[in-house]
């Protein structure tokens, strides 16, 4: 039922552990789709998991973005998820997911809570998404009240549609991501009101998310695109 999309980028130490905690998944109906994207020691799986793994390697690096695009575009499965290497699912989440999407044939799009932890601060909270009839392109402009790429689901028709994540930007692609599909006339969401994905952020580790300048010219973007 679901391609659960997974970019790495010189960190294929992870892949155990994060592949290790699928494995606790109540449901196994998903397969993980690893994106390497040109590391240094490419990623190799060679243990059997209670469901398919495949790795792709990009031949140059792409970014984390084109990386969740290339994972999409070779998804077997009709629902996309995705998963960053330092973050983990509960355990019941396919599961649960599942049972909401069953319940609502029409939707396309799901979301719900995560809870957060910011490691070079010390501290932790949860996220409160909006429910849907609050979601407008106003609202979401004010701040991303739905979640990044961890917390949601969407079709895959859907996700290549609307041309899934910007390339233009290293910063903040999530964010347009959600505003590329307000725009989408038949965008149909549903909200699951338990907090299903647990999410690490490490401010001071460097990557191209906590370089300034992308985040301010994704800022520059997003203002000329959208407002």
């Amino acid at each position: 039922m679901f391609s659960i999309i997974v970019p790495s980028y010189n960190r294929k130490g992870e892949m155990p552990a994060l592949l290790e905690s699928l494995s606790q998944q109540t449901t196994h109906d998903f397969e993980v789709v690893i994106v390497d994207d040109c590391s240094r020691e490419p990623v190799t799986v060679a243990q059997n998991y209670p469901f398919p793994v495949r790795v792709i390697r990009n031949e140059t690096n792409q970014g984390a973005a084109e990386s969740r695009n290339i994972g999409a575009r070779h998804a077997q499965h009709d629902w996309l998820l995705f998963l960053d290497d330092d973050d983990r699912f509960a355990n019941d989440k396919c599961e649960k997911l599942a049972a909401m999407i069953a319940d609502h044939a029409d939707i396309n799009f799901i979301y719900h809570p995560a809870k957060c932890e910011m490691v070079n601060e010390g501290f932790t909270y949860v996220t409160h998404p909006i429910d849907p009839q609050h979601i407008s392109i106003e609202s979401i402009l004010l701040a991303n009240k739905i979640g990044g790429m961890p917390m949601i689901g969407v079709k895959k028709d859907l996700f290549l549609k609307i041309g899934g994540l910007s390339t233009a930007l290293r910063s903040l692609e999530d964010y347009d991501f959600l505003l590329k599909l307000l725009q989408e006339p038949t965008f149909k969401p549903c909200k699951v009101n338990e907090l299903l994905t647990y999410c690490t952020f490490h401010t001071k580790r460097a990557s191209v998310s906590t370089d300034t300048t992308n985040t301010q010219k994704a800022i520059d973007y997003i203002r000329e695109h959208y407002v």
